[in-house]
């Protein structure tokens, strides 16, 4: 077939079916995870630019707001992405998220 031999066809036929995984036209089967949901359950509540207290303060959030962030937890802090981290113990997950 066009003078292509095996493993070149296969390499393409690999090529194509990694490119329709990751366009999301497989039902999702390599899709990323939602971002998971939470609310503020403290009246105040820091934004750290690490997962510490002694991290600089970048930001602050007040209660009842909701935010997105992700499932990692490190030292009892919640990564909401993008360099913002906050304690765990003051978010919990949003009604309707599955985190």
């Amino acid at each position: 077939m066009f003078g292509l031999g095996k493993p070149v066809l296969y390499g393409i036929g690999a090529v194509l079916v990694f490119v329709w995984l990751t366009s999301g036209h497989a039902g999702g089967f390599l899709k990323r995870p939602e971002p998971c949901r939470f609310q503020v359950t403290a009246d105040v509540l820091n934004v750290r630019g690490g997962p510490a207290v002694g991290e600089p303060q970048v930001g602050s959030l007040t209660g009842g707001e909701q935010v997105t962030g992700t499932a990692t937890v490190v030292d009892g802090f919640r990564d909401l992405g993008g360099g913002r981290w906050v304690s765990d113990e003051f978010v919990t997950p949003a009604p309707g998220s599955s985190c």
